[in-house]
């Protein structure tokens, strides 16, 4: 793939410094254009805005337009400096991107101030929902973050100086080696800026669960997301780390995905199935005269 026309987005915004740090780096690889949220998204999921604005009053609306092939909303979006700023979700951006003409080759999105592991955080975290995203319009995704929970104030680009250069010599040798002909997108999670970096390894999601509930304020609780911590479990060759233990251990964690989501059928789904069918299911022939209520 000579000279690839990346689209790249992320979850925090078209001024956040990750992103300004991709796009300066991916420049080397192909030819760059940004279509990000105006404002930080982040923890939006798969969300769409379906035309969420805030009326007058300061209630909150949803202009969708129903039709009979489906329905529509709108997006609005302005040109920036860095690209283009949309009043919107990380996967509205990247559903829009692919508008582009010509669309896009590559979708990346990042790099998102913050690590992005465990199963949990897949279908939540906004920059990795948006190379799903991505990924599910049939376009090669990968999605970025960095190990910053805590250790730091405001980035600056150059904090994410390695973040880019790692992710533009992942997505040449991806190409390079056809990845994609087998994985629909990545998850990449890099260390922390002042830890070394020991290697890149080849990692599955965590299946524990980072989310808390404790009290809070006066009617109210709060959540708490856990920092990847040392799990024991060592990153060699032999197995496939969880990503967690391999950021902890100071890797680069590269969880490959493929989609779709495998449906599981069992025997007990079905016998269910063939119950609510018998109970419920119509077992006269409907009439189809006009008019007729088919009873």
């Amino acid at each position: 793939m000579d000279d690839p026309r990346i689209l790249l987005t992320n979850d925090d915004g078209i001024d956040a410094a990750g992103l300004l740090a991709l796009k300066r780096g991916l420049a080397d690889v192909g030819s760059v254009t940004a279509v990000a949220p105006q404002t930080n998204m982040s923890g939006t999921g798969r969300a769409l805005s379906l035309g969420r604005s805030r009326a007058l009053s300061g209630e909150l609306s949803i202009d969708v337009h129903e039709g009979d092939n489906g329905f529509s909303f709108d997006v609005p979006y302005t040109d920036h400096d860095n690209g283009y700023a949309v009043d919107g979700t990380p996967c509205d951006c990247v559903v829009g991107g692919h508008a582009l003409d010509p669309a896009p080759d590559l979708v990346v999105s990042g790099c998102n101030p913050g690590a992005n592991t465990g199963q949990y955080t897949v279908s939540r975290s906004g920059t990795v929902s948006a190379a799903m995203e991505g990924a599910l319009l049939g376009t090669p995704s990968v999605a970025i973050s960095m190990d910053t929970l805590g250790s730091r104030g405001d980035l600056t680009v150059d904090d994410f100086d390695r973040a880019s250069r790692l992710t533009t010599t992942l997505v040449e040798r991806a190409i390079d080696h056809q990845v994609f002909s087998g994985v629909d997108f990545l998850n990449v999670s890099i260390p922390d800026p002042d830890e070394p970096v020991r290697g890149v390894a080849v990692t599955r999601p965590d299946t524990r669960y980072g989310l808390e509930a404790v009290e809070g304020g006066e009617s109210s609780f709060r959540i708490r997301a856990a920092k990847p911590d040392e799990t024991g479990e060592e990153v060699d060759s032999r197995a496939v780390p969880t990503d967690r233990a391999a950021l902890a251990q100071n890797f680069v964690a590269v969880s490959p995905f493929h989609l779709p989501t495998e449906p599981t059928r069992t025997e007990a789904v079905e016998t269910v199935a063939r119950e609510l069918s018998a109970e419920f299911g119509r077992t006269q022939a409907v009439d189809p005269t006009p008019g007729s209520r088919g009873e």
